[in-house]
């Protein structure tokens, strides 16, 4: 039963731009961080200044590429931070500064904060996994006082993945709040008009996979205003959220019920032809005569069939579907109409 909607596109965009975002930000921090280490510290042998300066420059380059770009795939941020990780782990390792690993071991910390940020969480784990123990060995091997280095290493590890994962999880529950506010009817739990528009091109695309036809049911309370005037607006709102429940409950699993507007419910289903379609029509209409809260409604019904494809064809098809709910109000109210 498809009465909520994913949202996936707005979801999946906004994720992409704040990946492109995360990607340039750590760009310009990993430029930014090796070009002061090959400029101003005194580091032997030569090679390792070149290999720094080599890091600095190709940072700075993927930070110019990214800008204001959205990156769709996580290769680039990981391709970053894996090579990042591992070129700087064996900077340490042949420098002869005993102090510096230090730093460049909290400076691959860092790029494991950003592995967890950016990528999934899955891939993000395994990435900051390698990331620890890359910076660990660094420090075990390289520090003068390995034992306090790794005792705060360890700590400040811990502690920002934890808060990273939080905030992360937290974030992403709140964007997904958002987001189904944003196509969700908040009186009924169904779909509204945006939500529609996202969720019945995915049933039309099944429909011409399938061979089935996709079917637009309206359906209209009878009499509802007087049912507003006479018992108050409160009322009403407890007739829809009723109605609401029962088409639910009447539909198909794969159906898609939204709330066009005021008393006007539109159920899109996929359906063998156009006898298919009244069945279902006359379901729902018995379902809503039938429910046994007062005030008792009826529904008149339109339907249709037709395509789904894009926000045109979902206008026309809806189009063609209220009228035929038009006939049926003229036909006597809580009967059906199928064009």
């Amino acid at each position: 039963m498809m009465t909520a909607p994913t949202a996936q596109p707005a979801a999946d965009l906004s994720q992409l731009i704040f990946r492109s975002r995360v990607v340039q930000i750590l760009a310009v921090e990993t430029a930014v961080l090796y070009a002061i280490l090959a400029l101003f510290v005194d580091l032997h042998p030569f090679w390792v200044r070149l290999v720094l300066g080599f890091l600095a420059t190709s940072a700075a380059v993927v930070a110019l590429a990214v800008r204001g770009r959205v990156i769709p795939s996580h290769l680039p941020g990981r391709i970053l931070i894996v090579s990042a990780m591992v070129c700087v782990s064996f900077v340490a390792y042949a420098i002869s500064n005993s102090g510096i690993p230090v730093i460049i071991a909290f400076s691959i910390l860092s790029l494991t904060m950003a592995a967890t940020v950016l990528d999934t969480y899955r891939v993000g784990i395994v990435i900051s996994g390698v990331g620890y123990l890359l910076a660990l060995s660094v420090i075990v091997l390289r520090s003068a006082n390995a034992l306090s280095a790794v005792l705060v290493f360890l700590g400040l590890a811990v502690t920002s993945s934890f808060l990273l994962i939080r905030q992360r999880q937290f974030l992403e529950q709140a964007r997904d709040a958002a987001l189904n506010l944003a196509v969700t009817d908040s009186l009924t739990g169904l779909l509204n008009r945006r939500g529609m528009e996202i969720q019945v091109p995915l049933l039309d695309s099944v429909s011409r996979r399938t061979g089935q036809q996709l079917a637009c049911i309206l359906l209209d309370l009878d009499h509802f205003k007087a049912i507003n005037d006479k018992f108050g607006h409160a009322v009403g709102d407890v007739v829809l959220q009723t109605t609401s429940r029962t088409i639910v409950t009447a539909m198909r699993e794969a159906d898609v019920a939204v709330r066009t507007g005021g008393e006007e419910f539109a159920v899109f289903c996929l359906v063998s032809g156009k006898a298919d379609m009244v069945l279902l029509a006359e379901r729902l209409r018995g379902c809503i005569a039938q429910q046994s809260s007062e005030p008792r409604v009826t529904a008149s019904i339109g339907a249709a069939i037709g395509s789904g494809a894009d926000e045109v064809a979902i206008s026309e098809l809806s189009a063609r579907a209220d009228k035929a709910l038009y006939a049926a109000k003229q036909g006597g109210r809580n009967t059906i109409r199928a064009a």
